[in-house]
């Protein structure tokens, strides 16, 4: 009949549209703990040298875990967002196998960032956070998995 030109968006089950949500709390979680990271060690000033003094300054493992902790956000947030399309439908076996490892990649940054310690603070509630999240989007990947090989018609 009447064609009514692309589908942007395309949920096709409930674990996709689950996956989507996991994806962006997970993003949220990264880049917020990619900012701690990197913010973190600034509010230590340092005191002023005095005058005349060469001081050199080393980028700190904090910065780089930042970097990381950012690229993993984003690549988790682009890859909610095209879950979703008509792409991702289309190749919901890829989107499973990458929420997996996102999930696992996150379940290990939490828990080097003491998700399960006893010390309150932001890092702790945000390694129980990642641990959490990472966890249940390794499992949502499984289902994607295990629908997208029921279904004839996905990559």
């Amino acid at each position: 009949m009447f064609h009514d030109g692309p589908r942007l968006v395309v949920i096709r089950s409930a674990s996709v549209l689950f996956g989507f949500f996991l994806g962006l709390v997970g993003a949220s979680l990264d880049l917020y703990s990619a900012y701690q990271f990197m913010v973190g060690p600034s509010q230590n000033p340092m005191p002023a040298p005095a005058a005349g003094m060469l001081t050199i300054q080393f980028v700190g493992p904090g910065f780089l875990f930042g970097v990381g902790g950012a690229a993993l956000g984003i690549f988790v947030l682009a890859s909610a967002a095209a879950s979703i399309s008509a792409f991702g439908a289309a190749h919901m076996r890829a989107f499973g196998g990458l929420m997996i490892v996102y999930g696992l990649l996150m379940v290990l940054t939490g828990s080097s960032m003491g998700g399960m310690a006893s010390a309150k603070g932001p890092e702790s509630f945000l390694g129980f956070g990642m641990l959490l999240v990472g966890g249940l989007m390794a499992i949502n990947g499984f289902m994607m998995l295990r629908e997208a090989a029921l279904s004839p018609n996905s990559m």
